[in-house]
């Protein structure tokens, strides 16, 4: 039975092995994990599924994260710089004493994830069910949005449909869900920040180069900002 149970993790580790060979994602998985881990970073997440592991005082730098769970886990004064959670569950997790600089909680599902002594810059929460008592901990340069405050414009749109098939730019879906589908709540938050004119004008440029790779919507932020700052 041992032998048995041998060749068939060795199978499917093999299996991991070749589809990371080809480029294929492979969610991290990761349950009950008995020793301290120490964060990420410079990376895209897809389908996380990761359970009471330990993350206290690790750093998470420039990492993407898109749907999947990352629950009832430790990460007390840790630190997230320019990260994305998008539609990721975070039940229980407890951020206690940690910091928050550039990220962005997009339908995440919070219950009971501890927020308290936090400290946040930059921060977005959106259509997060955040309690009453979270709220209060949410201090600092923070923003809540349960809604879409501004419609997309044609010429974003017929520009952001045209990047979406760019593998590229592209590749972590952050301005378009699907090749036909635009991610508005990433627009509404390029829109909050600049004028039509200005997202119209970086994503031509950004179209024609093709050299710039967008791992986090902070990214487009900060890239769009430098270009105009550059030209001042």
């Amino acid at each position: 039975m041992g032998r048995r149970k041998s060749k068939k993790k060795k199978k499917v580790e093999n299996r991991r092995l070749n589809r990371i060979k080809l480029g294929k994602n492979v969610p991290f998985t990761l349950s009950n994990y008995p020793k301290k881990l120490y964060g990420i970073q410079n990376s895209y997440q897809y389908l996380i599924n990761v359970h009471n592991c330990c993350f206290n005082g690790g750093e998470f730098k420039n990492v993407r994260y898109r749907a999947g769970h990352l629950t009832h886990c430790f990460m007390k004064k840790a630190k997230f710089e320019n990260i994305d959670f998008i539609f990721v569950n975070l039940k229980n997790t407890s951020f206690k004493g940690s910091t928050f600089y550039k990220v962005v909680f997009n339908g995440c599902n919070l219950r009971g994830a501890d927020f308290s002594l936090c400290s946040f810059k930059d921060t977005y929460f959106i259509n997060c069910n955040l309690s009453e008592e979270q709220k209060e901990h949410l201090s600092g340069n923070t923003r809540i949005i349960n809604k879409l405050e501004y419609d997309v414009p044609d010429s974003i749109k017929m520009l952001t449909f045209s990047i979406s098939q760019n593998k590229s730019l592209e590749k972590y879906r952050i301005l378009s869900i699907k090749n036909t589908k635009l991610n508005k709540v990433m627009i509404n938050l390029l829109l909050s920040k600049f004028t039509e004119a200005q997202i119209v004008k970086f994503l031509k440029k950004v179209s024609i180069t093709n050299k710039k790779q967008f791992r986090t919507i902070h990214d487009y932020i900060d890239s769009i900002a430098k270009y105009y700052h550059s030209m001042i």
